[in-house]
């Protein structure tokens, strides 16, 4: 999610992650005003709620594994110390500003070392998990170790399929989402964006998964079925149709430069979008603000525009910015090798 420095940016990714972190904001914006009781509990909420979750935050560890891949090699000792120590900064400094921020203006139960460290509280714990990601996989190198890794990651999903939770939120987490994060990773081996460009049926293919994935997610709502294979399978069609119809898309150049604009904020938003929302709703209730509609579209407007703003202050205040990207005031290799591999999310 962070703002990356690449040769070639690829729109698809940055369409993916824009449309990821959206669904987030709105997802986490809708249960709030649920949980505040500002807005009625109703079937359109469930509907909602559960179709976003099969699949935008995979979607989010896909496309990371995907800018992961393409990074430097992380296949000798070295490597990984050095890509533990840049995971470690740029990734844990913004977690435990914002998280603990979070922490304050919402009031949540529990103590701040255990939304910390034990069980980050939403949306936090993505960048808690993903750290780990990023701590116990290397890079792909050869067809052999994509088979192994891609084995391992299925291996670790089927369990949690077949058994459920082990009881360890961090296993259980990890297990859960890191199938996702290879998946985008043996996208970016294989070359797949360039091979899909090729087949003239990708886009109808990827409409005829997004028409079956909302048919399908509307049809488990109304008969009241869950499971988790069936979460996964949904997970499957949903991330499938984004990437393919994402792929297949001609954006022109104002539309390019739009997403990328988008994608470039979406860390801040990402990180800020609670405390915007939470602060809000905290004053308009204060003040005696009831009304639905006024919660609903001054949360929808200052959810989004409050953390863009931050991020573009703290952007010309240079320095400043390093709460939320520590990653570009520090140096984890040599410059030469900084710009021929791009400093990756």
């Amino acid at each position: 999610m962070a703002r990356e420095i690449r040769r070639t940016r690829e729109t698809w990714v940055d369409t993916a992650k824009v449309l990821a972190c959206i669904l987030v904001v709105l997802g986490h914006f809708y249960q709030s005003m649920i949980k505040a009781n500002i807005v009625d509990y109703t079937t359109t909420y469930t509907w909602f709620n559960r179709t976003i979750y099969y699949f935008h935050v995979p979607l989010f560890f896909l496309c990371i594994g995907y800018l992961y891949q393409q990074g430097k090699p992380v296949q000798t000792m070295g490597d990984w110390q050095r890509n533990v120590l840049k995971k470690l900064v740029t990734l844990g400094i913004p977690f435990l500003i914002f998280a603990s921020a979070n922490w304050l203006v919402n009031g949540q139960s529990g103590s701040l070392a255990q939304k910390l460290f034990v069980k980050p509280a939403a949306p936090y714990w993505y960048l808690y998990i993903l750290f780990f990601m990023f701590l116990v996989t290397p890079t792909i190198n050869k067809t052999m170790s994509a088979f192994i890794l891609g084995g391992i990651a299925v291996m670790l999903k089927g369990i949690t399929l077949t058994f459920g939770s082990v009881g360890v939120y961090i296993l259980d987490t990890f297990m859960s989402y890191w199938l996702w994060f290879v998946i985008g990773m043996l996208l970016s081996f294989i070359k797949a964006p360039k091979a899909l460009r090729k087949q003239k049926s990708i886009l109808p293919a990827g409409i005829a998964m997004l028409i079956l994935f909302f048919a399908g997610s509307i049809a488990v709502v109304t008969r009241e079925v869950s499971s988790a294979i069936l979460s996964f399978i949904f997970g499957v069609l949903g991330c499938s149709a984004v990437v393919i119809l994402a792929i297949s898309t001609r954006f022109t150049d104002s539309s390019r430069k739009v997403i990328r604009w988008m994608s470039d904020y979406t860390m801040p938003v990402y990180l800020m979008h609670t405390i915007f929302a939470a602060g809000l709703r905290s004053a308009l209730l204060k003040f005696g603000v009831t009304d639905a509609i006024v919660h609903v579209a001054a949360g929808l407007v200052i959810t989004f525009a409050g953390p863009i703003l931050v991020g573009f202050i703290l952007k010309k205040l240079k320095w400043a910015e390093f709460i939320i990207y520590p990653g570009n005031f520090i140096k984890f290799g040599s410059k030469k090798e900084e710009m021929s591999h791009g400093k990756k999310a």
